[in-house]
């Protein structure tokens, strides 16, 4: 006899839909958008300039070109959505720390370093842009989130594409 376990059933998965709901990220600040956004361009547009010299292969050398070219690109259009918020010009501790890696390194190491580097920083992207645009009130920086989010994805296929080639 099945006596109130219709009940628990349904207390338990509304303590669970409750639980997963305080769970859930924080919308993005615009501020913080800003700062992680800029400090992510500035980094990826250095490390590209380091891939163009470095890198052994010629598709990432072309890739790093792509980057500084539509970094750049980004990096200008951030600063004309962000209003009053302040763009970073500088990398991080951390940016820092995988520029200074990737000016020590050399040859294949070098080249799995640096794409390495681009698959998490462009995962990285991905998930800062794609939370922003989907938590943050319309406007001018949103609607910069949104656009932009396409061209990251497309360069973390690009990316993909070169890790495959390195095994």
């Amino acid at each position: 006899m099945r006596t109130g376990s219709g009940f628990f059933a349904v207390a338990g998965l509304s303590v669970l839909i409750t639980c997963s709901a305080a769970v859930a990220a924080e919308p993005i600040t615009p501020q913080a958008f800003v700062h992680d956004a800029g400090v992510a361009g500035v980094y990826e547009i250095q490390a590209a300039g380091i891939a163009m010299s470095n890198a052994t292969r010629d598709d990432i050398r072309a890739f790093a070109t792509e980057m500084v070219k539509d970094h750049t690109a980004i990096a200008a259009a951030l600063k004309a959505s962000a209003g009053s918020v302040a763009v970073p010009a500088t990398v991080d501790k951390a940016g820092q720390a995988k520029l200074d890696a990737l000016t020590a390194a050399s040859g294949r190491a070098f080249d799995e370093l640096y794409v390495d580097q681009q698959v998490a920083a462009h995962d990285g992207a991905v998930t800062l842009f794609s939370q922003f645009a989907d938590s943050a009130p319309d406007g001018t920086l949103q609607d910069f989130a949104e656009k932009t989010l396409p061209v990251l994805k497309h360069h973390r296929e690009m990316v993909d594409t070169l890790k495959a080639e390195l095994k």
